[in-house]
């Protein structure tokens, strides 16, 4: 997987279509991982192992040096910590984390662009802005950028689609959730790979190709876990 000009990919920096998988990959498959090495590993560690793995995801894709894409930052950290609260954290405390997570990957990956002076996108359009006019004007062209690709003609193929696993998903959650209730190391993978999916479609400015990309990959682990549970009705 690397950049790909034949789709208007950058040769700098990871694009949006391989963020959106790569956020499902890192967040479900480290709780596969878990599943499949440490079953019996508590909670805490549990948490932890998803936290330090969102985390160093987040510095190889987003620092300048390596993968140059601001959106993983934000995006496998707040999977990683949703994954973590999900299986080891309760209330408040889970919603902090999940809040405080992005904001801590982002400061920390400023801090590297800077020490490295990698100048990479997040220092050029954030951290050297004239001022807050300025980071508003990035923000604002981003949420416009995202809703415009709504309007792009395969969204109008795999929009309805999304629409339609989202929907039987809801419905059928209990089955869902009994496929990966001796699973709990996969349940919050998988957790934190949904949050990760639509936070990314709302911050990336390919919104829409984030969403059906990353519905796409979690429906294969899905598919997997119905596979193993034994359940085939």
């Amino acid at each position: 997987m690397g950049p790909n000009p034949g789709l208007g990919v950058r040769f700098y920096g990871l694009g949006n279509e391989l963020e959106a998988p790569l956020a499902v990959l890192v967040v479900a498959g480290t709780g596969a991982g878990l599943t499949g090495f440490a079953p019996a590993l508590a909670p805490r560690p549990s948490a932890a192992t998803f936290l330090a793995v969102g985390l160093a995801a987040a510095f190889v894709f987003a620092a300048g040096r390596f993968g140059a894409d601001v959106g993983a930052a934000i995006v496998m950290p707040v999977g990683a910590a949703a994954a973590a609260a999900a299986i080891a954290a309760r209330g408040r405390r889970a919603l902090l984390l999940v809040v405080a997570a992005p904001f801590a990957a982002v400061a920390l990956l400023a801090l590297v662009d800077l020490v490295s002076g990698a100048n990479a996108h997040l220092t050029r359009s954030v951290l050297d802005a004239g001022g807050l006019h300025d980071l508003g004007d990035v923000a604002e062209r981003r949420l416009r950028l995202s809703a415009h690709s709504l309007l792009k003609p395969l969204t109008f193929v795999f929009g309805p689609l999304v629409i339609l696993v989202v929907a039987v998903a809801v419905a059928r959650r209990d089955r869902l959730r009994a496929w990966l209730e001796p699973h709990p190391q996969m349940r919050a993978g998988l957790i934190g790979a949904a949050v990760a999916t639509v936070v990314g479609a709302l911050a990336n400015d390919s919104g829409a190709l984030f969403l059906e990309v990353g519905t796409a990959y979690l429906l294969v682990f899905f598919g997997f876990a119905w596979a193993e549970s034994g359940s085939h009705s």
